[in-house]
């Protein structure tokens, strides 16, 4: 039986009309050593798009030309569900959270803000590695968003590299009373971006050539996480271990976690709505 993609028990999903649509980079800009920004543009009046504030890991899938030919190909949308292209052609996705979206104005069209690591593993990855400025991309979805609760004084956020766009969504998007302690683990120093400043939030970089981890800087909080929401999402590998930590030892509820593998180390497009820890019926 395949598995079933996971939603949170303690969020709500909000579905959208699903949309396959060509956009090009308006812009591209250097966030870090390892991270780039691309704000892509297009018609987004025949194919709406929409990002929900306090879905702050809502994303899109990125279709890339194919890298011999440079032919985008879009899959169809029949029935809201994603179909293979009239001619059978192959084409290759990847998910991306959406780090922001401008509805058009008076003064300007609308704009999708993507961040994307470079790197050069896979299709998706060496087309953002060498994306310019004119280039034309697919971008489909969001599918739907997923809000989740707003009811807890305290929210405690972690993310690697790829989950850096929803950490800083959250940092925006938080309810406003709440207080967040935010861990950004990142390779080293060189990868650090600029955060956006909320006054009742704490945030501590770590880095990995110094040893450092988010299961290990979590694991280790001495703070008791009772009325915590927690929020992590990065390598999965790393990651089942401090799910297993903080229902097991620390005793959180369920509905207090949510903890993505957002890639695996040695897995080419790990799909991250899958549950993380296999070894548990009930994620």
């Amino acid at each position: 039986m395949p598995q079933q993609h996971r939603v949170h028990p303690g969020s709500q999903r909000v579905r959208q009309p699903l949309h396959a649509r060509a956009l090009t980079v308006h812009s591209r800009r250097r966030l870090s050593a390892t991270l780039v920004e691309l704000r892509l543009r297009g018609d987004f009046e025949a194919q709406p798009l929409t990002s929900v504030t306090g879905a702050a890991a809502e994303h899109v899938k990125l279709i890339v030309p194919d890298a011999k030919t440079g032919v985008l190909t879009l899959p169809r949308i029949v029935d809201g569900r994603l179909a293979p292209p009239v001619d059978g052609a192959a084409w290759s996705s990847r998910d991306y959270t959406v780090r922001a979206f401008t509805p058009a104005s008076a003064d300007s069209p609308a704009e999708l803000v993507l961040w994307g690591v470079e790197h050069p593993h896979g299709p998706v990855g060496a087309w953002v590695a060498g994306a310019a400025v004119g280039d034309t991309v697919g971008v489909i979805g969001p599918r739907g968003s997923e809000l989740f609760p707003t009811d807890y004084p305290h929210y405690l956020v972690g993310a690697d590299e790829t989950a850096l766009p929803a950490l800083t969504r959250w940092i925006e998007e938080a309810p406003h009373c709440a207080h967040l302690t935010v861990f950004a683990e990142v390779a080293h120093a060189g990868a650090r971006i600029e955060l956006p400043h909320r006054d009742n939030a704490t945030v501590t970089w770590l880095y990995r050539d110094a040893g450092e981890s988010l299961a290990t800087a979590i694991g280790e909080l001495p703070t008791n996480l009772g009325n915590t929401f927690v929020w992590v999402a990065g390598e999965a590998g790393a990651l089942i271990p401090l799910r297993r930590h903080l229902l097991r030892e620390r005793g959180l509820d369920r509905n207090q976690i949510d903890i993505s593998g957002y890639w695996k180390r040695g897995v080419a497009d790990l799909d991250h709505h899958l549950p993380l820890d296999a070894e548990d019926p009930e994620n």
